[in-house]
């Protein structure tokens, strides 16, 4: 993810008065688009695939898999394991709405790309209405979070022409990360802040069949 940094109000330049007080925190994050000596080029999904905004979700008949795919022959192997995690990831916190424009790249010196930071990452399966919402785009055909296996990962592996014994280790690394992140202190953290997300969060590990790979 880019840098974030909970800071006051008051130190952050811009933002309309009357929003916030003064010595209220906000969440200030560094743009990876930006750098000293100017714009970085970013290119989302959507423009990487030539699909109109609208047609961000499943009516682009793109995939996780194509993304893979994509992501694989543009950065390496590499970056497809960095792909693989931020979906295990995303699946395990229930953000269920990483449509094409959700994925980017970004070219440092104009010319390479290489995986944007994660952005737009949150959990909408925290509100009763998205409890179980499929995910944005299919992943080996299977859109239903509740349903998702290593097998399913070892096909997209397979479809990117990775090795798919590879892409399930990465899998089962990731699951040992998160649950590792998860019994320090943000739990208690993410239980002060927001109770109902840290519910929801031990409620996923405990039940989705990818968290127990």
């Amino acid at each position: 993810v880019p840098p974030v940094h909970l800071v006051p109000a008051g130190d952050v330049k811009g933002i309309p008065a009357g929003l916030v007080a003064a010595d209220e925190m906000v969440s200030a994050i560094r743009r990876f688009d930006r750098a000293s000596d100017g714009p970085v080029h970013v290119e989302d999904f959507a423009q990487v695939a030539d699909v109109e905004p609208m047609f961000k979700y499943t009516e682009s008949g793109a995939s996780y898999d194509a993304i893979g795919a994509i992501v694989r022959q543009l950065v390496g192997q590499h970056g497809f394991d960095d792909f693989v995690g931020r979906l295990v990831a995303m699946i395990v916190v229930g953000n269920t709405d990483a449509h094409l424009k959700n994925w980017a790249f970004v070219y440092p010196d104009g010319r390479r790309p290489e995986l944007a930071p994660v952005y737009d990452f949150h959990s909408l399966t925290v509100y009763s209405t998205y409890r179980y919402a499929p995910l944005a785009l299919s992943l080996a055909g299977e859109k239903v979070p509740q349903s998702i296996r290593l097998d399913h990962f070892r096909r997209m592996a397979e479809h990117a022409g990775s090795d798919p014994e590879r892409t399930a280790e990465v899998v089962r690394s990731t699951i040992h990360r998160l649950r590792d992140a998860w019994s320090g202190d943000l739990r208690a953290e993410a239980t002060t802040r927001f109770e109902a997300l840290a519910v929801e969060f031990e409620r996923r590990l405990a039940s989705l069949p990818i968290a127990a790979s």
